[in-house]
């Protein structure tokens, strides 16, 4: 009798080690997938980088690419509502602004409105605002731009300004 139970005790015994040491290798199994699963997680936000990369460089070319960006110094005689962008007669861009994105701008956030291709050459741009002018009366302005579109890219930054002299706004364009 004191041999089966020594041998039923050393068998328990055996199985709750064996266990631990399963439990232990599963832990490690475990942790190993975890991070092989981090490690492809990096991986593929490597390669939607990559690709957004390789998107851009293919669907806007340097040699085409014109991009517009809204600069805003306003907000004594100006509070702006719309802007629509036309090149070579073609409108490009056209959208109203909320009242939080006219504050993000108005506190010297800028506003990447137009990314497209264009030909080499001369190009005409023209911008138009809508928004509320002096004494909260309805405001609208125009102002025409050619540029050079040459091999590099061309930036177009459309600036909003308070001309105080006038007491309206005043429309700018700097090319980078």
């Amino acid at each position: 009798m004191y041999f089966v139970m020594k041998r039923i005790v050393l068998i328990v015994l055996h199985m709750l080690v064996s266990g631990f040491a399963y439990a232990e290798s599963a832990d490690i199994e475990l942790q190993f997938l975890d991070d092989r699963a981090i490690e492809i997680k990096r991986e593929f936000i490597d390669i939607g980088k990559d690709m957004h990369i390789f998107e851009r460089q293919n669907t806007f070319p340097d040699e085409q690419r014109v991009s517009v960006f809204l600069t805003v110094d306003v907000g004594e005689f100006f509070r702006l509502h719309s802007l629509k962008i036309v090149i070579d007669n073609e409108t490009v861009a056209q959208r109203d602004y909320h009242d939080h994105e006219t504050d993000g701008l108005e506190k010297g956030a800028a506003n990447r409105v137009y990314i497209g291709n264009f030909a080499q050459g001369e190009h005409r741009m023209t911008a138009f605002i809508e928004g509320v002018g002096p004494r909260n009366q309805p405001y609208k302005k125009a102002l025409r731009y050619k540029f050079m579109k040459g091999a590099p890219p061309v930036f177009l930054e459309l600036r909003l300004r308070d001309k105080e002299s006038r007491l309206q706004p005043e429309m700018l364009v700097k090319q980078w």
